[in-house]
């Protein structure tokens, strides 16, 4: 797995909302996303619901907020 050191930024114009914790489970992705995962799927034989969450959880760390 290639491993960067390059750090995510997501820029928002508000002040974010407090994390919600009454967890529902769906969130919908591009096409072009949806083809990454199932390229993951074919080559690791993990479930794209543990790809996707590990891909999340770990790409939290790596991101920098910017408010405009």
């Amino acid at each position: 797995m290639a491993t960067t050191d390059r750090k995510i930024t997501l820029v928002v114009r508000t002040k974010p909302r407090r994390a919600r914790y009454d967890l529902i489970g769906t969130v919908k992705i591009t096409p072009d996303a949806e083809i990454a995962l199932r390229d993951l799927n074919a080559r690791t034989g993990l479930s794209m619901r543990q790809i996707a969450s590990s891909l999340i959880a770990q790409a939290a760390a790596c991101v920098d907020i910017v408010e405009m």
